[in-house]
């Protein structure tokens, strides 16, 4: 019988973040909030208030979310 600690999941998480390629793995807004379930708009609102600690990637006036990133804040997120 094996056993997991929250510390196991995070190296889990972290050996899949650096595993993915960061290119093929960005989203628009619109598959984030797809993925979270959430509106485009709660995003924006999120990421401009800082409210909620969801990193996103500016390229000129675009925003773009890494699927690791979106993995992890679900994960941070979770309660039990």
């Amino acid at each position: 019988m094996s056993t997991t600690t929250p510390h196991d999941d995070t190296k889990a998480a972290i050996k899949l973040r650096r595993s993915i390629d960061p290119i093929e793995g960005l989203l628009t807004t619109r598959e984030a909030a797809k993925l979270l379930g959430v509106t485009e708009n709660a995003m924006r609102h999120w990421r401009r208030s800082k409210r909620l600690n969801l990193a996103y990637i500016r390229i000129g006036r675009s925003v773009r979310y890494r699927r690791s990133d979106i993995a992890e804040f679900i994960e941070s997120n979770r309660t039990t």
